[in-house]
């Protein structure tokens, strides 16, 4: 039984199987991701998962692969078939029952488990000419008729240029990262059990 759960930047599905276990379908949005950095993201879970961090790792096709391309008529995109991660939305209000320790031990534990990780298949970096370049080329194509916001955010950038430029390269710290911890990408169980999802951040 498959049904849809949610639309994102990519379409998730609940399936669940004929003995009632629950998985989780995502289908990657066409030119979206790169099938090296889908490989990437899904290294990554499994060597979290491999170092007993709860994750919603990927589940293997029976021809050992994670991945399924699929052609659609907007172009090709992939499936991949991930575990359930049991429990509700971790919540922000009521911490009577340690959610947010836990949660907080959670990530603790995901950035010091991916310290030694390391894949074979690229993915973009999250650095200045993605964080800020990129936008502003975005950006400016909307802002044509609106000189005086387009002149403050050109201001605005080149004052986080500056500051970014004046930072030691000694002090930047490189490696794996989530790029979109919120309430909305972890569960957690009644006993508190934390699990982690979606890492197409």
């Amino acid at each position: 039984d498959l049904s849809y759960l949610f639309f994102g930047l990519n379409d998730t599905y609940v399936a669940q199987a004929v003995d009632g276990l629950k998985y989780i379908l995502r289908i990657y949005r066409a030119n979206w991701r790169s099938r090296s950095e889908i490989c990437y993201e899904l290294d990554a879970l499994n060597h979290l998962s491999d170092r007993g961090v709860r994750v919603a790792h990927p589940i293997r096709r029976l021809d050992g692969e994670y991945l399924q391309a699929l052609s659609a008529i907007e172009g090709e995109r992939y499936a991949v078939l991930f575990v359930y991660a049991p429990g509700k939305q971790i919540s922000y209000e009521d911490d009577s029952t340690n959610q947010l320790l836990e949660y907080g031990r959670t990530v603790a534990k995901i950035h010091e488990a991916t310290k030694d990780f390391t894949s074979r298949h690229d993915r973009f970096s999250l650095d200045l000419n993605h964080l800020l370049e990129e936008p502003l080329t975005t950006i400016a194509l909307r802002l044509s008729h609106r000189a005086d916001d387009w002149h403050y955010l050109q201001r605005l950038a080149d004052r986080i240029r500056d500051r970014f430029a004046a930072i030691p390269s000694s002090n930047l710290e490189t490696g794996f990262c989530h790029g979109d911890f919120h309430g909305g990408n972890v569960h957690v169980t009644e006993d508190n059990a934390v699990m982690v999802f979606d890492f197409d951040g």
